[in-house]
């Protein structure tokens, strides 16, 4: 034999040694004697075809045509180098299982088809297969398990988180086996991956067990303990920053009950983000913002800036997204439908519910004065109560109903739809109507909101007027998508409505930008770091899996303060300072009597 054909020979003899070792070290124990035996009968099987041998089908001997070169018998040589040093290698197969963060099925899609990688010869193809199926390799490399959790009401009419959690499932569900999850009962199924109720903590545990990565939002974490002690590779989706939210949701209560509001959803966001090993958000923006949060609970750290020091495999933007693809409308849902609208007035379309945060006031106002030169301009509400019975009427929704009364507008001008619309009936609304429209107030939660409405305008081509300020704006005014008014402008608001209504032109132009930019926001573009991350999940680098399987993490004085912030004197010695500062000795002295009793 020559010296090239000895050293292929020796290196042939190394790869096969080594792929052994690798598949002993690091597979999981359910795996090991599958794959083990499977390679170890490919090598038989690879050096028998390469060698020459005159295989007979009956048990006679089979006979050597010629000599076997050495480079023939490389895999048996590679497998009994392999099992002569299986003593060796058990302490450091032992010490990968106990430190391992991933099952096996979630490194299985990166390696293509591992049976034949080896195999030039196609003959070793079919006995590969055979041995894979015989073997259940096959369902060995089956599918991530990924349990979506929402609490929000998954039915025929269905609010943003709920909208969300569906396409989430939808996405994950080519690739993974999906289970969609809902504290309240669901009222809508899919063929494509399971619906279930999980009404307590012990309903909760089963889907728990089954899962090897769980997606959260909103409160669950808070909701089932079995979630908030898992061990398992968890994603929060951040989309909605829920303290934000709360310091306008809950204004109108007692201020020490608007607080405390503000305060436990911050500390339920605090959890998330303090044991998440992925956090996905809405924008750029949002991320910035969430980026500051993350440093200040500690997960922005040496271990997580080592693993990447842009830290997006830490939390990374994957917006509220569309389907590319708008039904035909079916009917007319709205012009020549509701009493009042007919065919060819012009309907601006508010998409949404009615919530403290938005401004109806300005919006009402400009309409009165719209309809003076354009009187056959009117505004439709698509949906006034939410869907889900547990989210109470807000105060705006009131007095938006007692301004359009006052004005005259009321079912003249301006028409509500007192009910929520079914998910899949909106799009014969939203292509009944001319324009969208969005209104809010200039605060923080503005400034990091995600208005999932514009995405409904963005998904039915039509043009649209808002409030500067959010997440769109800028977006929306650069295209141009249509126009972006200042906040509680009822002058710049009318001219708007009167521009995305009435200016054929301007109308044709943004319509022709709303086309191309609603590819952006695909559903399968917009969640696509979801399932990358699916594909291959992993724990984040600053959580540490002890021998015991338990989930720990490095001491966090940030996070521990945090977490400490409503419990002993502390908490009332900083609300003492708060009250002395904001309203004085007497103020303080009379919110000390109320809380004694005296």
């Amino acid at each position: 034999m020559t010296g090239g054909a000895a050293a292929h020979a020796t290196r042939r003899e190394i790869l096969e040694r080594n792929a052994l070792i690798a598949l002993f070290k690091n597979l999981e124990e359910h795996n090991l004697g599958k794959f083990l035996a499977g390679a170890l009968g490919l090598a038989v099987r690879r050096t028998v075809a390469a060698s020459g041998i005159a295989v007979v089908e009956d048990d006679s001997p089979s006979a050597l045509s010629h000599e076997v070169p050495a480079q023939t018998l490389s895999p048996i040589l590679g497998a009994d180098a392999f099992v002569r040093s299986i003593d060796e290698l058990t302490p450091s197969r032992t010490r990968i299982q106990e430190r391992r963060l991933v099952r096996d099925e979630a490194l299985f899609s990166l390696f293509g088809d591992t049976s034949r990688s080896l195999d030039a010869d196609p003959s070793i193809h079919p006995v590969a297969d055979a041995l894979a199926n015989s073997l259940r390799i096959v369902t060995a490399q089956g599918r991530i398990r990924v349990l979506v959790v929402t609490s929000d009401l998954i039915g025929p009419k269905m609010a943003g988180p709920a909208i969300r959690a569906w396409n989430m499932s939808e996405q994950l569900a080519y690739r993974n086996d999906v289970r969609l999850v809902t504290s309240t009962k669901p009222g809508r199924a899919s063929t494509r991956f399971e619906v279930v109720y999980a009404g307590d903590d012990h309903a909760m545990q089963e889907h728990e067990e089954w899962a090897d990565v769980i997606v959260i939002q909103g409160y669950v974490l808070h909701q089932y303990r079995c979630l908030a002690q898992t061990e398992k590779i968890l994603v929060a989706d951040i989309y909605d920053p829920l303290h934000l939210e709360q310091l306008e949701q809950a204004r109108q209560a007692r201020f020490e009950d608007w607080n405390s509001h503000v305060i436990n959803a911050a500390d339920v966001l605090n959890g998330q983000i303090g044991r998440a090993d992925y956090l996905l958000c809405a924008s750029d923006k949002q991320r910035d913002f969430w980026l500051g949060q993350l440093a200040a609970v500690g997960r922005v750290n040496a271990m997580t800036y080592e693993a990447d020091n842009a830290l997006r495999e830490l939390i990374d933007v994957a917006p509220f997204g569309l389907d590319p693809v708008v039904p035909a409308q079916e009917r007319h849902a709205i012009k020549g439908a509701i009493p009042g609208i007919g065919p060819d007035d012009k309907v601006l379309l508010w998409g949404g519910g009615i919530y403290d945060w938005f401004d109806t006031d300005t919006l009402l106002r400009a309409m009165a004065k719209v309809t003076k030169t354009h009187p056959n301009a009117r505004l439709f509400f698509l949906g006034v109560a939410h869907p889900n019975p547990g989210v109470p009427m807000m105060k705006a929704q009131a007095r938006t109903f007692e301004l359009a009364d006052s004005l005259g507008l009321t079912d003249r001008v301006v028409f509500f739809n007192r009910e929520w619309v079914a998910f899949d009936d909106r799009h014969n609304y939203l292509l009944d109507a001319d324009a969208g429209v969005s209104t809010h107030y200039e605060h923080i939660e503005t400034a990091f909101s995600f208005r999932t409405r514009i995405l409904d305008y963005l998904w039915a081509g039509l043009p649209m007027v808002t409030t500067a300020g959010d997440g769109f704006a800028d977006l929306i005014q650069g295209s141009p998508l249509g126009v972006t008014v200042p906040e509680r402008d009822v002058d710049a608001l009318a001219a708007g409505i009167i521009k995305v209504l009435y200016d054929v032109e301007f109308r044709a132009e943004a319509t022709e930008k709303i086309a191309d930019v609603r590819q952006d926001f695909a559903w399968s573009r917009a969640l696509a770091p979801l399932t990358a991350f699916c594909a291959a999940p992993r724990s984040a680098p600053d959580r540490i899996v002890s021998t015991h399987g338990r989930v720990l993490r490095m001491p966090d004085p940030a996070a521990e303060a945090i977490r400490s912030r409503h419990h002993g004197l502390g908490k009332y010695g900083r609300l003492s300072l708060l009250y002395l500062r904001r309203e004085g000795v007497l103020g303080f002295v009379k919110r000390a009597r109320f809380r004694l009793g005296v």
